[in-house]
């Protein structure tokens, strides 16, 4: 059975002329290219800021994919990963195209002098997934949320304290009043130290700290201008959270809306940085969380 489904892969795939795999591979650029303009109204960042937090091992240009394509996605995995996670695609559903981890090809070319000389490059292909809507099976576990007005996060500012530490600033924690309109801390760059408000949760003054964090990491208005500053830095709140397990939306959602107009280059540019930053707070936390398997693989 196994050497029959794989024979018939071989012959599926085969079966795509080259001409098609171009036009296939045209069709998905500009997919991409139309979901990254998408980014310049606040309701497209918002879309993507989701999509980082439901997919943080795909690529930039993947989440864009996924989230142009299925915009309700919140797990997906190739054909073969679902059987392995005891689930099915159903019959009939439509898989979301991405790209492929790029993989190197080599031609052999012949030189003015006769000589054989190899070139090699990376290339991707087209590859499939599915979201979990479109599968049938065993329940996966899901992790419980975690609430905004708690502590569990505690470990969490021991952990990114350290952080701050290994970019030289000092956080201290005082009382700057617990009113609406008190500040949750702030970041001094000049001075290299970060304050956060006592008077606010635990868990939320996780979520101040990886603002101002990103703040040291060098986005500020000086850089950027201040809109764009804070909400560069809330978007890559915003995701932290959400990878936390904490849904900061009533919180971050103010700050990336009235994103502003940009052209397609600087948007990939600003979409590039926050996945940057998150990335710098997965290390520091180790955020490893691979509970959906969420690897970027050939279509089965």
């Amino acid at each position: 059975m196994a050497a029959a489904t794989k024979s018939r892969r071989k012959s599926s795939r085969s079966s795509v002329s080259p001409e098609e795999r171009a036009a296939r591979r045209r069709a998905l650029r500009a997919e991409m290219e139309q979901a990254i303009e998408e980014l310049a109204s606040s309701e497209g960042w918002e879309r993507w800021l989701t999509t980082r937090v439901r997919f943080h091992r795909y690529s930039f240009a993947n989440r864009i994919l996924i989230g142009r394509q299925c915009p309700d996605a919140t797990h997906v995995a190739g054909f073969r990963t679902w059987l392995e996670l005891g689930r099915h695609v159903r019959k009939g559903e439509r898989g979301i195209a991405i790209w492929s981890h790029p993989f190197t090809v080599s031609r052999e070319r012949e030189t003015p002098s006769g000589e054989t000389e190899v070139d090699s490059f990376q290339a991707y292909r087209i590859v499939y997934v599915f979201d979990i809507s479109q599968t049938d099976g065993d329940e996966l576990p899901r992790p419980a949320d975690v609430r905004m007005d708690g502590d569990e996060l505690a470990p969490r500012l021991v952990e990114l304290e350290r952080m701050a530490e290994r970019l030289g600033f000092t956080v201290s924690y005082e009382d700057l009043g617990d009113s609406v309109a008190a500040p949750g801390g702030w970041c001094d760059r000049s001075a290299r130290s970060i304050v956060i408000s006592t008077g606010q949760s635990v868990n939320q003054q996780v979520r101040t700290l990886v603002h101002e964090l990103a703040h040291a990491q060098g986005v500020g208005s000086s850089e950027y201008g201040r809109r764009e500053a804070e909400t560069i830095v809330e978007s890559v709140a915003f995701v932290v959270c959400g990878l936390l397990g904490v849904d900061s939306s009533c919180y971050s959602i103010p700050y990336v809306a009235n994103w502003g107009d940009a052209d397609a280059a600087a948007l990939r540019a600003r979409g590039e940085l926050v996945d940057e930053l998150v990335r710098s707070f997965e290390d520091a936390l180790q955020l490893d969380a691979d509970a959906g398997r969420e690897v970027e693989e050939a279509a089965a």
